[in-house]
């Protein structure tokens, strides 16, 4: 399995992560948050996101390569 045809079958489950991000960000822009707490927030919504893609990518791909 490669990650490339992994991420297109998330790739529902990673619009809906950003199509969520996008007005949170938007509202903070709004509210005049300092782009360094917008980046921050925006880190810590992604990396435990990029972290349990890769995961699951990771045990799919073992039990793919022991089929």
């Amino acid at each position: 399995m490669k990650l490339s045809k992994f991420l297109k079958d998330r790739g529902l489950f990673l619009s809906i992560n950003l199509i969520l991000a996008l007005p949170i960000v938007l509202i903070m822009v709004a509210f005049k948050f300092k782009i360094e707490l917008i980046a921050i927030i925006m880190f810590i919504w992604f990396v435990p996101l990029m972290s349990y893609i890769l995961l699951e990518f990771n045990h799919k791909k073992k039990f793919y390569n022991e089929l």
